[in-house]
């Protein structure tokens, strides 16, 4: 069953986020234009809370202003009575989390080429957006904050799109954050980002290094229990070269991928196209470039779909009811059920798949308790400074209280 809500129509609902539930949409016009679309509605506990609404709106304003192949294209914003909403480009096939996981179950992973090919799309989005000007040719100075695998997604017909600027900073945003707040997947920032300092795109780039680092050896980099362990596995770990942990990954891309995992940001690459054409030379000397096809075949193999049905959309989410879209937007769902009669909780099949490989996330409020210290904040524009830090980050560390990390 579908369900009108404003100028679209409710089919599925596929997960909750920090800030918002998913559904997918049909847009239907006149003399029969049709359009699949997912519409991402604020949660209502925001509804009324200006900063929160803020900030969904600038994600909207600046996904829009956002025009590339390799970035989900936000559509249309609005509201339905007191709920708002930001429609986006649907995309046909699983977040990069979820595909890479499912192979892992099938005892398969990504090829180093493959994997290559799925970051250098994944950087090229970044490279136009962090060079991204307004209409008079100022730099908007756009860094996601939240590059990881949830946040790539993945076409049955080979294309990959960074999605998600909900916690983006630019210079365009209204609202600004506050000192000591941490946005993004902990176990995915960088160290500036851990350490509330004020980051550039260089801080985007740290998280991709870690997106191919994880490819490239099929196991988490940074990942812990907890929110202070991952952040202090950020800061201060030491990494293992990827060949050292995958016999199959060529030890000729070790230096890219760990200059990409500096902590200095002026050690890493200075640009998204500087990491690209450095990534890119060392798989065309090692011939082993894959691109598009190779991206279908593998999500092919991996969903065991032939190209005869890779048309068919997924069966995804919840399918929704009247009673059920009321309930989810008034927030009084607890639990919602499938169709065959298993329990969803708070997220769908698709969302709790994504949760279980990455389960903790920086919430909106943005603080893990304990972490930095109260001394240690200091405002800075959108970001906190943290220069009164000692400069033996270990030591730091030992301060700080354990905090769980979860929302």
């Amino acid at each position: 069953m579908s369900v009108p809500f404003g100028k679209y129509v409710l089919d599925r609902w596929i997960a909750q986020g920090g800030m918002a539930n998913i559904f997918t949409a049909t847009y239907t016009g006149p003399l029969g234009f049709e359009r699949e679309m997912v519409l991402k509605v604020i949660l209502p506990d925001y509804a009324h809370h200006d900063a929160f609404i803020q900030m969904f709106l600038d994600e909207a304003r600046l996904a829009a202003r956002l025009y590339h192949p390799n970035i989900v294209q936000v559509l249309d914003l609005g509201n339905v009575g007191d709920y708002l909403y930001i429609a986006m480009e649907y995309v046909h096939g699983p977040s990069l989390s979820r595909a890479a996981a499912r192979a892992k179950r099938e005892g398969r992973t990504l090829s180093p080429g493959l994997a290559i090919f799925v970051v250098l799309e994944l950087l090229e989005a970044l490279a136009y957006a962090h060079q991204r000007t307004d209409r008079a040719g100022r730099t908007l100075g756009i860094v996601h904050r939240d590059v990881n695998p949830q946040n790539v997604l993945l076409s049955f017909d080979g294309q990959v799109k960074l999605t998600d600027f909900g916690v983006a900073k630019a210079n365009v945003n209204l609202h600004e954050s506050q000192a000591g707040v941490i946005k993004g997947k902990y176990s995915h920032m960088a160290p500036e980002q851990c350490l509330t300092k004020p980051v550039d795109g260089r801080a985007d780039l740290f998280s991709v290094a870690i997106v191919l680092h994880e490819l490239l050896t099929g196991k988490p980099l940074f990942h812990r229990p907890t929110a202070y362990e991952m952040m202090k596995a950020v800061v201060e770990e030491p990494v293992p070269p990827p060949s050292s942990l995958n016999p199959k990954c060529p030890p000729e891309l070790d230096g890219i991928v760990l200059r990409g995992l500096s902590r200095n940001p002026d050690e890493r690459y200075q640009t998204a196209m500087a990491f690209l054409d450095s990534l890119n030379l060392v798989a065309k000397r090692l011939q082993i470039v894959e691109g598009k096809h190779d991206l279908r075949q593998f999500l092919a193999s991996t969903y065991h779909r032939s190209r005869l049905n890779l048309a068919r959309k997924d069966e995804l989410g919840v399918p929704v009811t009247e009673d059920r879209v009321s309930e989810i937007l008034k927030g009084m769902s607890k639990t919602l059920r499938t169709r065959n009669g298993s329990e969803s909780g708070a997220l769908s099949s698709y969302s709790r798949a994504n949760a279980l490989s990455e389960p903790t996330t920086a919430s909106l409020t943005g603080r893990v308790p304990g972490w930095p210290p109260a001394n240690s904040e200091k405002e800075q524009g959108a970001d906190a400074s943290t220069d009164d830090k000692p400069d033996d980050i270990s030591k730091w560390l030992e301060t700080v209280e354990t905090g769980d990390g979860e929302e």
